[in-house]
């Protein structure tokens, strides 16, 4: 039990909507624990809830600092640029008599009808089963986070457990409610990154799903048909995933090359091979060539960077500008040009009056006609 503590608390510091989460739904499970078990002696609690307290308490500053505020305000659904947003819709609205303005289009009502659009949004046919995230940065844009076909075992497992009270799966569900809960606070749902926590639990009930559907096959009395309905599903699997790898391993490395940040370890090794020469390294905000890439790629010492990091807000983001020798900014050509001592990172198209010492190309689209 102590452990199950500890191992929750290191897993609790991760990716930023997982902060949030992993209290809320770790909360919710110790309490259906309790519930369940009453007649576990509650002081064997006290021993990890002080290792819990303890090794929460970062979290809990971050969260009360003005860095945490700062840096998470843009994201949520009342953030700076939601706001503007609620505030620029207000402008338009001039209803006679005024009160009816105030009292159907005011700011609480208009943030309550975006939350609740982003509790339905996880109801999206697209985003789970079809075509997937957007951008291809999260995904290979023409393939969902789930085979097609599991579009019936997701429900069907749902209304199973529910339909036959299946109080092992109560704490799945406690689980999915809260992540639908709790990630409406922020914008542009469902998020390939801040909603994946749902991903557990509707692999689950696909799975739930899925023995219901073996169960009436079973009760099928001709083995042709329970044979013919096993090879279509066995079938469509099968040309689903032969689908999704031949789309990730000879489609989108040529077409989204960029997104996918292809020639970034090759960039990185040739920046480590000259950096001695240099005192200053400009990397152009526009040549898409992120510091955590080349931080990953050069295996960049952690100390180093904490030591000599500096950032900036720009708009609504605060964003690393400097570390070390690197500094990220836009280029000048007619000044940039003449500085000394110094290797610009900037996209083509930029013109540069001096010496191109390398110029790496994305991969090109391979043309296949049949």
């Amino acid at each position: 039990l102590i452990l199950s503590f500890v191992f929750f608390v290191f897993s609790a510091y991760c990716y930023n909507a997982t902060r949030v989460l992993s209290p809320f739904i770790f909360t919710s499970l110790i309490a259906f624990f309790c519930l369940s078990n009453r007649k576990i002696n509650k002081k064997m609690y006290l021993i990890p809830l002080f290792f819990f307290g303890i090794g929460m308490l970062p979290m809990a500053i971050y969260f009360l600092s003005n860095a945490s505020s700062e840096n998470q305000s843009s994201l949520l659904l009342f953030g700076g640029e939601s706001r503007a947003k609620i505030l620029e819709f207000r402008s338009y609205v001039d209803i006679k008599p005024h009160f009816l303005s105030v009292l159907f289009f005011n700011s609480k009502i208009l943030y309550l009808v975006e939350y609740l659009k982003n509790v339905f949004s996880y109801l999206s046919v697209n985003f789970f089963f079809i075509n997937g995230p957007s951008h291809p940065i999260n995904g290979v844009t023409n393939f969902g986070l789930f085979h097609l076909l599991e579009i019936i075992f997701v429900p069907l497992g749902i209304y199973t457990g529910l339909k036959k009270r299946m109080i092992a799966l109560y704490p799945i569900y406690i689980w999915m409610g809260l992540v639908v809960i709790l990630t409406s606070i922020t914008k542009e749902l469902p998020h390939p990154t801040r909603s994946y926590a749902i991903l557990f639990p509707l692999i689950i009930f696909s799975s739930l799903g899925f023995t219901r559907i073996v169960a009436l096959l079973q009760k099928l009395k001709l083995n042709s048909q329970r044979l013919g309905i096993i090879g279509a599903i066995i079938l469509f699997f099968v040309y689903s995933t032969a689908l999704y790898v031949v789309s990730y391993f000879y489609v989108f490395p040529y077409k989204y090359a960029q997104d996918w940040r292809a020639k970034d370890r090759e960039l990185t090794a040739f920046i480590k091979e000259n950096e001695s020469k240099y005192t200053k390294i400009i990397i152009e905000e526009n040549a898409n060539f992120n510091y955590s890439s080349y931080l990953f790629n050069s295996l960049y010492d952690p100390k180093v960077l904490h030591n000599d990091q500096k950032y900036n807000k720009n708009g609504m983001l605060v964003t690393l500008t400097n570390f070390g020798k690197f500094e990220y900014r836009n280029v000048n050509p007619g000044e940039d040009s003449n500085l000394d001592n110094t290797l610009i990172i900037t996209r083509a198209e930029t013109v540069m009056d001096a010496n191109l010492l390398k110029e790496i190309k994305l991969p090109i689209q391979k043309k296949v006609i049949f």
